[in-house]
This record gives C-alpha cells, sequence and structure tokens, in this order.
C-alpha cells in the first residue's frame, strides 16, 4: 500500500480470468472465457471504497476492498536552552540572557496531517511569551 491508499481509506481491487477450453470434437476452436472477481456475496452490489454501490444490476462482479482504518496521531515535544552571553556576564544567567525554545511536532499516525500549528499555552515568565516559529518540516 502507499501512502495515498492509506489516505484513502483503502483499496479496491479486481481481477480477470481468462481461459481457453480444448476445441470441439470437430477441431472448431472455441472461444476463451472470462470471469471478473467478486467480493463473495452474489445477492448484492457490494459498496466500494466510497461506500456506495456501482449501481448496476450484476452483482457478480464487485471489485473486493480492502479498508485501511485512520489512526491520525502527533506527538509535540519542546526543549529550551539557556544562552547566558546575551546579559553582561557570560559565567552566569543575568538579565538580558535568552532562552531558546525548539518545538518538534511529528506525525506519530498512519495518515498525512495539514495545517499543523503549534501554539503557546503557558508562560510563567515576565518577559515576552514565546511564540512559535515554523523553521522545517520533514
Amino acid at each position: 500500500i502507499t501512502q495515498a491508499d492509506i489516505n484513502a481509506g483503502g483499496v479496491e481491487n479486481s481481477a480477470t480470468a481468462t481461459g481457453t477450453p480444448p476445441n470441439a470434437p470437430d477441431g472448431t476452436p472455441t472461444p476463451a472465457i472470462t470471469d471478473v472477481s467478486d467480493a463473495g456475496d452474489d445477492t448484492l452490489n457490494e459498496p466500494g471504497l466510497d461506500g456506495t454501490d456501482d449501481g448496476d444490476a450484476d452483482f457478480e462482479n464487485d471489485p473486493t476492498v480492502s479498508l485501511i482504518p485512520a489512526s491520525p496521531e502527533l506527538s509535540t515535544t519542546k526543549t529550551s536552552v539557556l544562552d547566558i552571553t546575551g546579559g553582561t556576564d557570560a559565567t552566569l544567567a543575568d538579565v538580558g540572557d535568552l532562552v531558546t525554545y525548539t518545538y518538534t511536532i511529528e506525525n506519530t499516525g498512519n495518515v498525512d496531517l495539514n495545517g499543523v500549528n503549534i501554539s503557546e499555552t503557558a508562560f510563567s515568565g515576565s518577559g515576552t511569551t514565546p511564540v512559535p516559529v515554523f523553521v522545517s518540516n520533514s
């Protein structure tokens, strides 16, 4: 399967078997026969991947549908580094030093995610609330 198959929720598949029977006793060639695979229930039109049937009256040639359950998940990690070189004393933390935060958001599920965003929800400092900036994705 591909990521597109997972995002779509599954795959549909049909197969066609073809065979040629022996010639008739008088040597006349017999035509090849074919059969399209079916999902297994010839009493109804099995639904396709989109949940609808094909609307035809042929209940014997429906594709086999393999559903792939979506499992959307993400993981957020935030780390910080104190840079003590911004203040007046580079040997200890003092006014003017900076804390740099790194946010890592990882798609830990099996479907693509769009519009991924992050915002600060709590800050106990008296300085400026950190504002996340998107740098790159992979």
